[in-house]
């Protein structure tokens, strides 16, 4: 099984993808443990990055609590950690 968001391999028991967090559909969304999950903060953002985050996020969540620039300031981890709770968020209809 496939996750449809990302394409990450899935095992058949699972009702978040371990890669994305997106839902399976095989049960309701149970959003993610984001502090547990590691992310990447070594490599730089990239415009693409920055650009998805930037188109996903709402006017909202833009001025209050996914502050690009507090994003930005705290390092590349802690956004793609934003970026990931959006995408999440999203897929799941939140």
């Amino acid at each position: 099984m496939l996750c449809k968001n990302c394409g990450a391999e899935l095992s058949a028991c699972k009702d978040v993808c371990d890669f994305c967090g997106a839902s399976t559909g095989t049960s309701a969304p149970v959003e993610p443990d984001w502090d547990t999950m590691e992310f990447d903060d070594k490599t730089a953002i990239t415009d693409g990055e920055a650009n998805e985050l930037y188109d996903l996020a709402t006017d909202e969540e833009r001025e209050d609590e996914f502050d690009l620039g507090n994003s930005m300031d705290e390092g590349p981890g802690y956004f793609r950690q934003v970026l990931a709770i959006v995408r999440w968020r999203r897929t799941n209809g939140m």
